[in-house]
């Protein structure tokens, strides 16, 4: 993002709502991964390409189905053949950071690992609905 829209919060504010045509968000977290990508190839950047191993899941496993759906409740979603489905974009994403409690992908994780994830993102979820 250009350092003088950065700096200005209500230019940011104003350029997300456009960017998304809803004028309810308002901050780049607001922003799906593959629009985050979108908007900064739009101002001339380069897209972020995501470690594949991060957007890995085993749909026969009861954890990582509900993993996705505490990440749609979230907000991390995309459109995908005509539904709404979890975002592994950003799933991934948030798995490689500092605030999520464990940094693999969801294919390597034991069963305690994968109750601490599920923990953290039922928090969000509660908090993302309290703050609504």
């Amino acid at each position: 993002m250009p350092t003088e829209i950065k700096a200005d919060k209500m230019a940011k504010a104003e350029l997300v709502s456009q960017f998304t045509e809803d004028e309810t968000k308002r901050s780049t977290k607001d922003l799906s991964w593959s629009q985050a990508n979108f908007l900064i190839i739009s101002l001339g950047g380069s897209p972020i390409i995501p470690n594949r191993s991060y957007l890995l899941f085993d749909a026969k496993k009861r954890s990582h189905m509900y993993i996705l759906s505490l990440a749609q409740q979230y907000g991390w979603t995309k459109y995908h053949n005509g539904r709404w489905i979890a975002d592994m974009d950003a799933v991934g994403t948030w798995l490689q950071t500092k605030r999520c409690p464990v940094n693999k992908p969801l294919v390597y994780m034991s069963n305690n690992e994968l109750s601490n994830i599920i923990i953290a993102l039922e928090n969000m979820v509660r908090w993302k609905n309290q703050k609504a």
